[in-house]
């Protein structure tokens, strides 16, 4: 597999990551791959959870000295009549937080105070809930895929500030504690 070495993002949406990044973050992402191998050259400490097992070895290979790896194999639930939870206080109560848990709650596991951190994964809004109660107010959040079609991301909004975004590309939010 070929990792790319720029994440699958717009330059827009690139630049709003960047503008944010400092020297001494330790940063946290949740799905890993060239916004692993790109942005972890703008941080002091990367950590990256990952759902396929395959996918993160072929990252291992290659990734920087300052990242660090967390595999959490997930088998994604194929369930047609899902639902995705639209309020904050539903977000644990979906069939993919269930799935995902293991891979949710990877992130406090860890034990590191954030500064940034990209949710680019799977159980976007979920992970995002999770990791409310572990941050600063001062901790960015990207959520990317911020897409309008996408209207459960929002359920987000009842605890997070949107202090950026972009529209474009495949839209990114960038995210801070009320």
């Amino acid at each position: 597999m070929n990792v790319p070495n720029q994440p699958w993002m717009s330059q827009e949406e690139i630049n709003l990551v960047l503008s944010f990044l400092k020297k001494d973050d330790v940063m946290l992402e949740y799905g890993c791959g060239g916004s692993t191998m790109f942005f972890s050259k703008y941080v002091k400490e990367y950590y990256s959870i990952e759902s396929d097992p395959k996918w993160a070895n072929s990252v291992k290979e290659i990734m920087p000295k300052n990242v660090t790896m967390h595999t959490v194999p997930v088998v994604r639930p194929e369930d047609p009549d899902q639902k995705h939870a639209t309020k904050w206080n539903q977000l644990y109560t979906t069939k993919i937080y269930k799935a995902y848990k293991e891979y949710i709650e990877t992130g406090s596991k860890i034990n590191k105070k954030f500064t940034k951190i990209l949710i680019d994964g799977r159980a976007r809004p979920q992970c995002a809930r999770y990791m409310y109660d572990f941050v600063d107010k001062d901790c960015i959040i990207f959520m990317h895929d911020w897409h309008p079609c996408r209207k459960h991301y929002r359920s987000v909004l009842e605890k997070y500030n949107l202090i950026d975004e972009i529209s474009s590309g495949q839209h990114l939010a960038a995210l801070q504690k009320k």
